[in-house]
């Protein structure tokens, strides 16, 4: 990954002809392209890897195993079998779209309360405390989502265990540390260096390992071995289990409240995909816990009812999509644990919602815009995740996401596994202010999982796939999906440029535009002169797309260029 100055040259761009009418970035997006199949990972190893499963007669499913094990093993920063997942697939043969979440789940002994002070009634130390304890850390749904997906539609052709040994030889042999996770490494040293099997691995001599070094993992290939032998079990009923319970127990100054039982009694959430139409095509995307699912959708319905397709080269376009994020930001309020309480999601998709939202968008001055202070994320928190695409040659579509909440999770590793804890209990509310409505649905609670933004999309016109969108890193995806779709859907950009659009986001209220597009002085003038506070920021979002062209059925596949990684591979 080249740093991060060197990502994009914004002064040299082209000139674009379509959807803003601006400029493009002049960094080509790391795409592939297929009319068989396709994988688009964070790293070009996870890649590599799954496709050999594709390739070996293997499907969408099986493939997706591999992949998320070799990124636990060349990514452990951003995913890993102790944290939670989400899955959006297509099964060719049914013509059904599914939705498996597995978010982490909170103890049965938590409470509304777990992270406040009892005497004070406020969170019991800062954020960037509270996530190396115990408590941070849920019962993981990765394994879970994994062997349901490969047990209910895999191929058969090989087996749990044959999908894991990549990751278990890579583990053991060693694979050169990249320089996304270089970086992440020297960023988290002071949160990381009390950990005995951190430093155990990620240390050489006296300094941590560097881009291009070999990092070996012998405790992770262990783990692996185990799961091969005894399958997702070891972990929810067995020894692997136990040595996670260990971990998230002993952290001091408070131990975690998870036990044997919730280890054995967690189950996936399957339900139904969120599905909308806009302007014609079937929009799928997750479902709650996922607040990013909802946010999505509600801003197509607020779009569709502006037709932005009419403001095509124009600064209109710019602030109508800020305008409608500023709409549905306030949304994550009342998504939580559907299991747990009655989410008014059929109220907020709803046409009517939308019609009214759209009515209350000024066509040239900024909106009101309700950013109350307990949405904004807590200092410290920067929360990291992937996601993994995948197209088989039979149609299959793998749309996954997954994360351990912060890079590395809690900071600390389960005792001799080489797995890092989550942290993603700490997506809970922490606000003692909404933890006084028992109604509250992002309230810790018994059994309750987190609200997340878990970001797949996938998209449809005359019942086949057209698009295919996935991004990363907390609530951002949102307006990273959100780009991109608009580009694609409403201005028709081409499927190799939709990534490299610049991009619009808003933040604290004011309009935060990419590069190109702040530099384009006639449109940041108009837009000042709305009324828009006007921001500058050059990386904005990160997102993986497989998009098909219409003519040829060709699948172009797409890695994000803001991510800097190369994980876009064709058969």
């Amino acid at each position: 990954m080249l740093p991060l100055s060197r990502k994009f040259s914004p002064g040299s761009a082209l000139l674009g002809a379509l959807i803003y009418g601006l400029v493009f970035f002049n960094s080509s997006a790391q795409a592939a392209s297929s009319y068989k199949a396709v994988v688009v990972t964070p790293d070009s190893r996870a890649s590599q890897a799954a496709l050999k499963v594709l390739e070996a007669g293997g499907n969408a499913a099986d493939a997706l195993v591999t992949a998320q094990a070799v990124l636990n093993v060349v990514a452990p920063h951003s995913s890993g079998i102790f944290g939670g997942a989400s899955l959006l697939y297509y099964d060719a043969v049914l013509r059904r779209v599914l939705y498996f979440d597995g978010s982490v789940q909170a103890p049965a002994r938590a409470s509304p309360e777990m992270f406040l002070d009892s005497q004070q009634g406020q969170p019991r130390a800062d954020y960037a405390e509270l996530r190396k304890t115990g408590l941070a850390t849920g019962v993981p749904g990765t394994l879970k989502v994994l062997s349901e997906i490969q047990s209910r539609f895999g191929l058969r052709k090989m087996s749990f265990a044959e999908l894991l040994e990549p990751a278990a030889a890579m583990a053991e042999e060693g694979v050169a540390v990249s320089e996304s996770l270089a970086e992440s490494l020297l960023a988290h040293r002071e949160a990381l260096q009390g950990s005995g099997d951190f430093q155990k691995v990620f240390f050489a001599g006296n300094g941590l390992l560097k881009a291009g070094e070999t990092v070996r993992q012998e405790d992770l290939a262990k783990t692996f071995r185990l799961l091969q032998q005894k399958g997702p079990a070891v972990f929810y009923e067995g020894e692997l289990g136990n040595a996670f319970l260990d971990g998230a127990r002993q952290h001091q100054p408070v131990s975690g409240l998870l036990d044997k039982e919730d280890l054995k009694s967690y189950d996936l959430l399957r339900t139904d995909a969120l599905y909308s139409n806009y302007k014609g095509y079937g929009v799928f995307t997750a479902s709650p816990p996922s607040a990013g699912g909802v946010m999505f959708l509600a801003a197509c319905h607020i779009l569709e009812k502006i037709d932005l397709s009419k403001y095509a080269a124009r600064p209109e376009t710019v602030h109508y999509i800020g305008e409608v994020m500023k709409q549905v930001d306030p949304l994550q309020q009342w998504i939580g644990d559907p299991d747990h309480f009655d989410l008014p999601v059929v109220s907020i998709l709803s046409k009517e919602w939308a019609g009214k939202k759209a009515a209350n968008i000024p066509a040239s001055k900024p909106g009101r815009y309700e950013n109350p202070k307990h949405l904004s994320l807590p200092e410290g928190k920067k929360p990291v995740s992937v996601s993994v695409l995948i197209i088989d040659r039979h149609g299959n579509i793998a749309n996954y996401s997954a994360s351990l909440g912060d890079a590395f999770g809690s900071g600390r590793m389960a005792p001799g596994t080489g797995g890092f804890l989550n942290d993603l209990l700490m997506d809970f509310s922490m606000d003692p202010g909404e933890l006084k409505s028992p109604n509250f649905p992002n309230a810790p609670g018994p059994k309750r999982r987190p609200r997340n933004f878990f970001m797949p999309v996938v998209v449809f016109k005359q019942g086949k796939p057209t698009l295919v969108l996935n991004a990363v890193n907390g609530k951002e995806s949102v307006g990273a999906a959100l780009n991109a779709f608009v580009q694609r859907v409403d201005f028709g950009v081409s499927c190799g440029s939709v990534l490299e659009v610049p991009r619009v986001f808003v933040r604290d209220g004011a309009l935060t535009l990419e590069g190109d597009l702040y530099e384009n002085d006639l449109w940041r003038v108009q837009l000042e002169l709305f009324g828009h506070k006007i921001k500058k920021e050059n990386f904005l979002g990160n997102g993986q797309m497989v998009c098909f062209e219409e003519d040829s059925g060709k699948m172009v596949a797409g890695s994000d260029p803001r991510g800097g990684e190369d994980g876009a591979v064709g058969a």
